[in-house]
Formats: C-alpha cells, structure tokens, sequence
C-alpha cells in the first residue's frame, strides 16, 4: 500500500500541472508532468517532472462518461490537468479534467495508475525523495 500512498500523495503536490507524456520504457512507465510553477523552484529554466513507475504497472484513463482506454499516446493527447487524487483498493484515481477542440465544456475523467515502485525525478535527471517533494512545494505556497 505504500506505493499507493506515495503515489496519490505525489499527484497530490501535482495538482496544478498537466500530464503530457505517457511513455513505456524498459519494465517502467515514464509520465511527464508540466508544472512550471514547482519546477522553477528549482531552476529558473525548468519546467517538468517526470514520474516513473516501475513494472507492473497500470495505467487506465476512464472519461465521465465511463469510456476506457489504456492507449498511452491516446491518454498523453488529452493533456490532462491533474486536479486531485486519492487511493482506491490499492490503486491510485487522478482526478483529471480536459479539453476538446472546439472548446465548447471542460470534460473530465480518472487515470488509474499503480505500480510496483516510484521514482521522482526533475528535469535535470535529480531523483527527489516524497519528502523532499513536499518540502519543495511548501516552501513554494509559503513564499506566495
């Protein structure tokens, strides 16, 4: 379970940014997180996160309207903006929402994600720890 929860708690910190990369590497799953406003924390000229996730792993996208899809490209291609998330029965639901062209409504869903481990790292390729994550973004919110 604490995979889960560390998981959640990282998509959590990352409640303001968008996911744009899905990517299946080597027995890990490789999800890039734009949020520029934490990344610059810790340079000027960053700008993302990427969270990897080591097999087995599961990664599902379920709309509002309960259509499913594993197709990673397809997924990515939503850019979703990461609102929340929470544990359900061991797997981690990142509440999403996204836009459709024409914008007409803001549409919404879940990633469903669970894995075997976690690795946290910054633009620059630095592995950051949970607690060094949530350190991070406090110091953000506090300066604000």
């Amino acid at each position: 379970m604490a995979v889960s929860t560390d998981l959640c708690t990282v998509f959590d910190v990352f409640h303001d940014g968008w996911i744009t990369e899905l990517i299946e590497g080597q027995d890990r799953l490789i999800i890039t997180v734009e949020i520029e406003y934490l990344a610059e924390c810790i340079q000027a000229e960053y700008r993302r996160f990427t969270v990897e996730l080591s097999a087995p792993y599961e990664c599902r996208f379920a709309d509002r309207n309960t259509k499913q899809t594993s197709d990673l490209a397809r997924i990515a291609a939503l850019e979703l903006d990461i609102l929340s998330a929470d544990v359900v029965d061991k797997v981690v639901d990142v509440h999403c929402t996204y836009d459709i062209l024409p914008i007409t409504a803001q549409h919404g869903g879940t990633l469903r994600l669970s894995a075997a481990g976690l690795r946290i790292l910054d633009q620059g390729r630095r592995e950051w720890s949970l607690a060094e994550l949530i350190e991070l973004a406090r110091r953000y919110w506090n300066q604000r």
